[in-house]
């Protein structure tokens, strides 16, 4: 479990960083990496990274310490009620119509309600849905970069 939940985290971060860079004029001026999850998240919020995201990614964070910091720490349901609850109510309803789009799909469906799967499964399913929505925003930052004059400050 311990490596579902650090990858996870880790992708998300790599969004968010990726995220910041786009939208940053001048990124190779400022060094993230030793930054924390919650300065990095700030710092894409400030950008005009949706405030939706803010809460499901600060709950994963907080998952991510609880298993950094402890090495019994279990994925339990408490834990994946908070993340869910965290969603918004169009993410939350996004996440469920990705949910039930795959399971139409697939070979062979776990017919069972999202809400009824494993604390894993469900963890990872909100990640994955988490970092689609990132994506978006990669592209749109991406788009907005390109667009976006990078003279600088005090040039004519």
């Amino acid at each position: 479990m311990l490596g579902v939940v650090v990858r996870g985290h880790l992708y998300l971060e790599a969004a968010i960083l990726t995220i910041v860079e786009c939208l940053l004029p001048y990124p190779s001026e400022i060094n993230l990496d030793r930054a924390r999850f919650g300065l990095k998240l700030d710092l894409a919020h400030a950008l005009g990274l949706s405030s939706d995201l803010r809460a499901p990614l600060l709950a994963v964070d907080k998952i991510r310490n609880k298993f950094a910091h402890n090495p019994y720490a279990q994925l339990g349901s408490d834990s994946i009620n908070a993340l869910y609850g965290s969603l918004s109510a169009k993410d939350r309803e996004m996440l469920l119509q990705a949910f039930e789009s795959t399971e139409r799909q697939v070979e062979k469906p776990l017919e069972v309600e999202f809400r009824k799967l494993g604390e894993k499964e469900q963890f990872l399913f909100i990640v994955v849905t988490l970092h689609t929505l990132l994506v978006v925003v990669i592209d749109e930052a991406k788009n907005r970069q390109r667009t976006h004059n990078k003279s600088g400050l005090g040039t004519a």
